[in-house]
């Protein structure tokens, strides 16, 4: 979701060696990196996304003997979801209607 953190391992095996992981094709969305991990044939796609969109990508793992080995993903980016506000005044206004319709309420009990 857009300006939600994500975090994702990309690992790769059957290699030699440690890897070079890259994107070699279409595009990460705004907001993600791809990052090596050190001493490990894992990078990490982290970060946090700023568009919205469904965006398409390859990221190819390189081994030490140059052998590469690729995978394509596709995310999605949706909006993220918000939590409705309400102004000063419109608070007030509904703190006066939920004590009158209290009022009321006690009224008809008694």
């Amino acid at each position: 979701m857009v300006n939600i953190a994500y975090s994702q391992p990309i690992s790769a095996s059957g290699g030699t060696g440690s890897y070079i992981f890259t994107v070699t094709a279409g595009a990460l969305p705004p907001g993600l990196a791809l990052t090596p991990l050190t001493s490990s044939p894992t990078a990490l796609l982290s970060g946090t996304p700023t568009t919205t969109g469904h965006y398409t990508f390859t990221i190819t793992a390189t081994d030490e003997n140059g052998c590469p080995g690729t995978q394509d993903y596709t995310m999605q980016a949706n909006p993220a979801a918000t939590i409705p506000t309400l102004s000063g005044w419109a608070m007030i206004v509904f703190t006066v209607l939920m004590a009158l319709a209290g009022f009321a309420v006690i009224r008809r009990l008694t």
